[in-house]
């Protein structure tokens, strides 16, 4: 029964995070959904300003250290280590999921393509940097990314192993390829309000450093990317 529960979990949050990934697209490329990171300004310039940033700070830090050991041994004294990528997938789609929650669009035009060409040419690069963030989490292991692999194994009673063996090159090169995608969808955009300047620009910064921090290795056992 406990390994049910486990496996029934875990595929709740790999679909919570698909669904949370999805509508992130929806979010950063105003598409389908009402509150986009480009919708008409709720307040005040100032209080936007300052609420999303500080919305951007904590999304950082809590991305950061929603991985340490001390924060993944009390999340899994709650389940069990089996689950110990889904509770990180987890914590990690809730955050994203509040800062879409919580954004305050600032408005203000940085810049705007109006011609057919330009604009399928940016929503094309904006698709592509998405598909890149797919492709890298393939450069690895999808399903062990995402916590699924683990439970299900869990559940047939087999052992989940060691971590794939691949190169430091290949790790180095799967890293790239997800931020090389994240900045791409956040730069690519037909508008570029004030709101969504800031998001590309934090976004640039944090990539920047999580791949100065983390150099040219990649803790797969970890699966920190």
């Amino acid at each position: 029964m406990k390994k049910l529960l486990l496996l029934t979990y875990g595929t709740m949050v790999y679909l919570f995070s698909m669904t949370v990934f999805l509508y992130a697209i929806a979010f950063t490329g105003n598409l389908l959904v009402k509150d986009t990171i480009d919708s008409a300004p709720r307040t005040s310039v100032g209080a936007a300003l300052v609420a999303d940033s500080m919305l951007l700070l904590v999304c950082a830090l809590l991305c950061s250290y929603v991985s340490k050991p001390g924060l993944l041994n009390r999340l899994n004294s709650l389940t069990t280590p089996v689950a110990e990528r889904s509770n990180l997938v987890l914590s990690g789609s809730l955050v994203i999921l509040l800062v879409m929650w919580l954004w305050q669009p600032i408005g203000g035009t940085v810049w705007s393509v109006t011609s057919q060409g330009g604009k399928g040419l940016l929503q094309f690069f904006f698709f592509l940097g998405w598909g890149l963030v797919v492709i890298s989490t393939m450069l690895v292991n999808h399903f062990e990314l995402f916590g699924l692999r683990q439970v299900w194994l869990h559940y047939k009673g087999q052992s989940n192993g060691q971590p794939d063996p691949r190169t430091p090159l290949h790790y180095r090169f799967a890293r790239i390829t997800l931020y090389a995608g994240f900045l791409l969808a956040a730069w690519c955009s037909p508008l570029m309000t004030v709101s969504h300047l800031l998001f590309a620009i934090t976004s640039t910064a944090y990539a920047v450093a999580r791949l100065r921090v983390q150099g040219v290795g990649f803790r797969f056992a970890g699966m920190a990317i």
